[in-house]
């Protein structure tokens, strides 16, 4: 072992080591070796083991084989020689105690079972070994001797510790003493055999709260993600809904507007009908009255007076027909409607046919086809009532069907009236329906976008995710557990940094077990979770650099460098 490279301190250690061994008749180099293999002959705590000291002594070996209080440097010195000598008697090998003092007794005799082959105790105890002998560890033993007759050591005068060097340890936990009485009793609880915080008790207690949690939060979870999608579906339903309103109200309007066009064709066809009959019906009439005088005014009456006296002249003895007179041509003017009184003054008159002629009227002749002609002949007159009987019997027969036609036209009329009506009910029905559907669409999108907004949205969705992976809030309440526990353990030791990043921990491992039923709550569950994660990382990393600025060092040569 080359102790040339070795500080100060690290020499100062060297010498208690071999006083140690000579002590206790322990092979110094042996003892030597061991040593720095152990620690580096540093004399700190290890955090990953809990073991202290130079000769990395656990506080439940040393209770258990009464080697002191191992916190102190020589007691932990001396110590680890005692219980290597222990081991060198029983095995008689020193891969053997070796092994017994890095891996346990079992160890040990594992490998005398199998007549020392090393690779029978597993790759950690055979690299302890080679690398204890490398630094050269293996040499003669040294019989123990009484500080009476100690001679002089075979490797040299060892010079006592300098003045200035303390050989007290330093304090394992400086904080613990401030720390109030409360904390200090309250500790003893749940403290192991190290005298550490145990992280697995605390880690029990988080574990089950984070069963609780699990139960507690899957249930809230469970629920809101429930309304979610009971609000989707009520939101879709409705949306189908208000569709189908509007389709089946535009629908309503185009059945019902044909069935308006085809009534209003039908109307018009029965009105265009029944004009056309009323059309017929006035040319009968028309042809009916034909032969029929017009009317004469009051005006024709007076000029008729002279007619009728010039009548009477001419007609001695023979009474004027004064219910003709209306219609008896005014004879002064020479005019002489056909009609009815033609047909009178012929029946009434055919007698005086030749005392006309005697009164020298031969100027009218009773033809009545010209317009000084008074009187129609027997075949005109029959011929003329055979066509007003023809169009008379044309208008009996047209008025019933005017009459029916004009029925028709008004029960058209009113069934148009009447489908207009009810298609502007059933429009306007159609429309309030679709009307009050898309409201509650709208009602519905609404119920869905707040449900939604209440859903976990971006780091909120890793705490619902988390909330989902079975034992994950379990996993969580452990960690909560073991970070207070390696919190409180860091700060009673001086960690005040390690002591922060631990209780920062603790609560994103808390934050982790929250329950996610609310936009806030998953988001702190989500930051708790990936802030967990990143602050591990970030922690494993520190703890690497410290080791990576104090590593052991490994040396060589042989202990007569010591000298």
């Amino acid at each position: 072992m080359d102790f040339s490279k070795l500080s100060k301190s690290q020499m100062d250690i060297a010498d208690m080591v071999v006083e140690a061994a000579t002590a206790n008749g322990v092979d110094p180099n042996l003892l030597l070796a061991q040593a720095f293999q152990e620690s580096g002959f540093s004399h700190i705590p290890n955090k990953k083991t809990d073991a202290f000291g130079v000769m990395q002594i656990r506080p439940g070996t040393a209770k258990d084989n009464n080697l002191g209080d191992t916190t102190d440097l020589k007691t932990n010195i001396y110590g680890g020689a005692k219980l290597m000598k222990q081991y060198l008697d029983k095995y008689k090998s020193p891969e053997a105690a070796l092994l017994a003092y890095h891996q346990g007794p079992g160890v040990a005799d594992t490998y005398t079972k199998n007549n020392g082959d090393l690779s029978s105790v597993g790759p950690n105890g055979l690299d302890y070994v080679i690398k204890i002998g490398e630094n050269g560890g293996f040499g003669q033993p040294i019989e123990s001797q009484g500080k009476e007759d100690q001679g002089p050591s075979p490797f040299g005068e060892i010079s006592p510790l300098p003045s200035g060097i303390d050989d007290k340890a330093p304090e394992k936990r400086p904080n613990l003493s401030s720390m109030p009485d409360w904390y200090q009793k309250g500790s003893r609880l749940v403290r192991n055999r190290e005298g550490d915080i145990s992280g697995n008790t605390l880690g029990t207690a988080g574990a089950i709260a984070g069963v609780g949690a699990s139960l507690f939060g899957n249930k809230g979870l469970a629920e809101m993600e429930k309304g979610v999608k009971n609000a989707q579906t009520a939101y879709e339903a409705a949306k189908a809904a208000a569709q189908g309103a509007v389709g089946a109200s535009a629908d309503t309007a185009q059945k019902l507007a044909a069935e308006a066009q085809r009534l209003e064709q039908e109307y018009r066809a029965t009105l265009s009908a029944s004009q056309a009959l009323e059309r017929e019906l006035a040319d009968a009439m028309t042809e009916s009255k034909r032969f029929l005088p017009p009317d004469v005014d009051s005006r024709a009456k007076v000029a008729n007076a002279a007619g009728s006296e010039n009548y009477g002249r001419k007609m001695p003895g023979q009474v004027p027909p004064e219910a003709m007179l209306a219609e008896i041509e005014d004879q002064t003017r020479g005019k002489n409607p056909r009609g009815k009184g033609a047909w009178d003054i012929a029946d009434r008159n055919a007698a005086n046919i030749e005392t006309q002629k005697r009164l020298g009227m031969g100027e009218y002749k009773m033809t009545g086809t010209g317009s000084e002609q008074l009187v129609l002949s027997p075949e005109e007159t029959a011929r003329r009532q055979a066509q007003m009987s023809a169009a008379g019997k044309d208008v009996k027969r047209l008025t019933p069907l005017v009459e029916a036609a004009q029925g028709e036209v008004g029960t058209a009329l009113d069934a148009r009236k009447s489908a207009e009506i009810l298609r502007q009910r059933e429009v306007a029905a159609a429309q309030k329906a679709a009307r009050e559907a898309q409201t509650a669409e709208q009602v519905a999108k609404t119920g869905a976008k707040a449900a939604t907004q209440a859903a976990p949205s971006g780091v909120g969705k890793i705490g619902a995710l988390w909330q989902k992976i079975p034992f994950a809030n379990t996993l969580g309440g452990l960690g909560m557990g073991m970070s207070a526990a390696e919190a409180l353990n860091r700060y009673e030791k001086g960690d005040t940094t390690g002591a922060v990043i631990s209780t920062v921990q603790t609560l994103l491992d808390g934050m982790s077990m929250l329950p996610p039923g609310t936009p806030l709550t998953a988001a702190l569950k989500g930051i708790g979770v990936t802030g967990g994660l990143a602050l591990t990382a970030a922690d494993l990393y520190r703890t690497h650099m410290m080791e990576k600025e104090n590593p052991p060092k490994k040396a060589r040569g042989g202990l007569a460098l010591l000298q």
